[in-house]
């Protein structure tokens, strides 16, 4: 019998390493960044600022905290009042439920990327994430074909009803089939990077990095001569944090996020089935350790990583093509290592 078996803190933890080692590195030795790091989302938030700044931390660690638990106030399907849980709890009885601008927004954007990807990014993947024991349940062997198509009736981000606020009436949103279950947590982090990166800017903040999970955001620069902020990209089939496969390097508001099939898995019949799952087959994607995005925003790198995981580098490089800023790197499920690049990401060693 194998359980779910999660790595959650491995990606931070490597950014973060790499992220110090580079600023270290050179003649910044001395000049060691402002870092504070604590838990929330169920992950590790760790804010970066310019070195030799630890007074700034009193100011900006509560306006990312604050941001960071509002979307999970709203968002998190493990909290039981949540907007979401409650949405879930309502699917199929066509009450409409009242949004929060953050919980509007959240899922607004959630179907933007549905349609964007043409539901191979799906926030109503709730169900299949169940079946497969990654929310749940524990499971002892594979779903059968013919439960994952009975799952798959109650998968279809257009059964999504969203009524934006209005001058007199605020958002409500419902799901209209029994068994629904709405989960953003393929882009709740994203949204919450870019609140916090948000209240940031509006209180004049400068030269930060916020790093959600591996989810991250940058202003600035680590110190007055660098061209930004260096981040290593782990080499996912090692847990030695060192040994990443190279480093990209954030400017202007970018930010990355990695989805991989390290992270969270279950081993079933001596099998790995990766969290990521094709919302239109039932199936968990195979074939493909990670893809990294850059983007202007976190929100987007986030949705974007896990499409771009779901329909692999030839489908991907041509939706690029129609997303200006954006940017990718897969790194196949083989070894030796060969990853696949879009033209606009420059790795560096």
């Amino acid at each position: 019998m194998k359980h779910p078996h999660t790595r959650r803190l491995s990606t931070t933890l490597l950014l973060s390493v790499a992220l110090t080692a580079a600023i270290i590195s050179g003649c910044y030795r001395l000049h060691l960044p402002t870092t504070s790091r604590w838990l929330c989302m169920g992950t590790t938030v760790t804010v970066t600022l310019r070195a030799n700044q630890p007074e700034r931390l009193a100011t900006i660690r509560p306006i990312v905290a604050q941001a960071l638990t509002e979307i999970e106030t709203d968002l998190s399907i493990f909290r039981p009042n949540s907007t979401l849980a409650i949405i879930n709890a309502t699917a199929g009885h066509g009450t409409p439920i009242l949004l929060s601008t953050n919980a509007a927004n959240g899922i607004a954007l959630a179907c933007h990327w549905a349609a964007v990807s043409q539901g191979a990014f799906d926030p109503t993947i709730g169900p299949l994430m169940n079946l497969w024991g990654f929310r749940s349940k524990t499971i002892t062997e594979p779903p059968t074909p013919h439960s994952i198509t009975q799952t798959l009736s109650r998968i279809g981000w257009t059964a999504i009803h969203l009524h934006p606020a209005t001058a007199t009436n605020p958002a409500t949103a419902h799901l209209t089939k029994p068994g629904m279950h709405l989960d953003l947590g393929g882009i709740a982090k994203g949204q919450a990077v870019d609140l916090a990166w948000h209240r940031l800017r509006l209180n004049h903040q400068t030269d930060f990095l916020i790093d959600l999970g591996g989810n991250m955001r940058v202003h600035g620069t680590p110190h007055p001569s660098a061209k930004g902020w260096r981040i290593g990209i782990r080499n996912p089939f090692t847990s030695q944090d060192h040994l990443d496969i190279g480093t990209i390097i954030l400017t202007n508001g970018q930010a990355v996020a990695t989805s991989g099939n390290y992270e969270q898995y279950v081993e079933l019949n001596g099998k790995r089935y990766t969290h990521i799952i094709d919302p239109r087959t039932g199936w968990p994607v195979s074939g493909i350790a990670s893809v990294t995005v850059v983007a202007p925003d976190a929100t987007t790198a986030d949705a974007l990583s896990t499409t771009l995981f779901v329909i692999g580098p030839q489908a991907g490089l041509k939706l690029l093509q129609t997303l200006p800023g954006c940017h990718a790197l897969w790194i196949p499920d083989t070894q030796p290592i060969s990853p696949i690049t879009s033209p606009g990401l420059k790795l560096q060693k």
